[in-house]
């Protein structure tokens, strides 16, 4: 769809072949009475994703948009300002799911505890088995905090408050 994760297509739309590599994958997992993935760019190709699990279940996560921007700034791989044009293009695909089938919604800027509490939760309540060994939720991965918002756009700052609004899970 002559895109990328950084310059996603405004509109995605698979090939036969990916149809083909989607359902190689959901084949290979088939013996896992669940399984799932997690990658923001499954957003972008989300309607596929569903056409071909009509039953799929979601649980959203996002955190603060200068966290995201600031991290992938440091890794040198966008600006401050493109991270956070970024960070709005897939949140918003983010409510807007959201909005078509309410999911939990978890805020990656809680604190491990009560991130992992409302994982654990989230999961139980979609018939999942109790969280043991989260991998999920590492320090590592919070290399940059922000609790302010004068930075962003009034857009991004709008939908950053939408998202936590609704993540009070």
């Amino acid at each position: 769809n002559h895109g990328s994760w950084d310059s996603p297509p405004k509109k995605v739309q698979w090939l036969p072949s990916q149809v083909e590599t989607a359902s190689s994958i959901l084949a290979e997992n088939h013996i896992e009475e669940f399984w799932g993935f997690k990658d923001p760019r499954a957003l972008l190709c989300i309607n596929e994703w569903k056409r071909l699990v009509p039953d799929m279940q979601f649980i959203g996560i996002f955190r603060h948009p200068l966290a995201v921007a600031t991290s992938l700034n440091r890794r040198g791989e966008i600006s401050v300002e493109q991270g956070l044009l970024l960070w709005y293009h897939y949140n918003k695909l983010l409510l807007k799911q959201y909005r078509k089938s309410k999911f939990p919604l978890l805020c990656f800027d809680w604190d491990q505890d009560e991130f992992e509490q409302k994982l654990t939760q989230a999961a139980l309540d979609l018939g999942l088995k109790k969280i043991t060994n989260n991998d999920f939720y590492t320090k590592s991965l919070r290399h940059h905090e922000h609790s302010s918002n004068s930075e962003l756009s009034w857009r991004t700052k709008r939908l950053y408050q939408k998202l936590k609004k609704l993540s009070s899970y």
